[in-house]
């Protein structure tokens, strides 16, 4: 069983990425970016709708998207380098890959 979550941490500690796979542990940092498709935003809510205003004041978050990437290791010094994507209203998912190449898909429940 694959199990995993992220844990938020504050301004003087890193977010952390935790990957459980078989009982053997990974973990790492987790750098977390946000990102706006301001051009389809643009495109959608033209330049001075109320809602534009709203989306590039920071009110309305419904269009900022996650990216997280991590390299995540375990004891043993195993290593797996991770990208996750999500958005407000939806939960992280994305893949890790392993020293040998093989990818793991991840989405948190």
């Amino acid at each position: 069983m694959v199990t995993g979550k992220i844990v938020h941490g504050h301004p003087s500690s890193p977010d952390q990425l935790i990957v459980e796979i078989a009982e053997k542990r990974f973990e790492g940092n987790l750098d977390i970016k946000k990102y706006v498709d301001w051009k389809n935003v643009r495109k959608t809510y033209g330049y001075d709708s109320d809602h534009w205003h709203r989306i590039t004041s920071g009110l309305d978050k419904d269009h900022h998207i996650s990216l997280g990437s991590s390299e995540i290791k375990s004891a043993d010094g195993e290593a797996m380098q991770c990208k996750l994507l999500w958005s407000r209203n939806y939960r992280p998912e994305g893949e890790c890959i392993n020293q040998a190449g093989k990818s793991l898909a991840l989405r948190f429940e």
